[in-house]
């Protein structure tokens, strides 16, 4: 007899980049794209990086809130069928969150997309950046995951 399907969400930890680091001089056409040199925050500052993603961790998946929460959340994390969402956020020096986080990869989830996109958001404000990276606003691109795996006999 077979187990009905099992979905593991997979938290940002997996693929948090930072495509883009812009000086504010750079001004507000800044954007995290091919055309701007890109620097990865995991190697460019691994402790700051790891702050990032346990505060974004903390919103994102089905296992936040009280057991009907969780419940309820793990049916509509179920029912999302599973996919990849790419959001695009800036954090200024002072670790504010600059403007609003964008879904620059849809999951083809409205549900999915959504939780991303709320995740950035309850993380703000971040701490703010180091000063070694000699920035005054860092462009993310976040990668969150949410798998839907097969049935298990």
């Amino acid at each position: 007899m077979k187990s009905p399907e099992r979905h593991a969400p997979r938290a940002a930890t997996l693929a948090g980049i930072l495509l883009a680091l812009c000086a504010l001089a750079s001004g507000p056409a800044c954007k995290s794209s091919g055309s701007v040199p890109g620097v990865d925050l995991r190697t460019a500052n691994p402790d700051y990086f790891q702050l990032l993603e346990r505060r974004i961790n903390r919103n994102w998946g089905p296992t936040r809130g009280g057991a009907d929460a969780v419940n309820d959340l793990a049916a509509r994390y179920a029912k999302s069928g599973g996919g990849i969402v790419v959001v695009s956020f800036s954090i200024a020096s002072n670790g504010e969150l600059l403007g609003t986080p964008t879904v620059e990869e849809s999951s083809g989830s409205p549900f999915l997309d959504q939780e991303a996109l709320r995740s950035v958001k309850l993380a703000a404000p971040f701490p703010p950046l180091p000063e070694s990276l000699g920035t005054k606003r860092v462009d993310l691109l976040w990668r969150f995951e949410h798998l839907a795996t097969g049935s298990v006999e």
